[in-house]
């Protein structure tokens, strides 16, 4: 198995488009989280969106 191949046994929701980065707190929320994970990248982590995500 090579690092482009995976395989994942769990359900997975996954939320696309305009605005949605702004439902994640309250998702989390409903699911008794108190932190978050955020796997990112040198580049990712510098684009906008990112910053607010980081603060919490």
């Amino acid at each position: 198995m090579t690092i482009l191949q995976g395989t994942w046994r769990f359900p997975t929701e996954v939320l696309a488009g305009p605005g949605r980065i702004g439902e994640l707190a309250a998702r989390a929320r409903d699911l008794g989280a108190r932190r978050a994970l955020l796997v990112s990248d040198a580049q990712v982590a510098k684009l906008p969106f990112f910053a607010p995500l980081e603060a919490g």
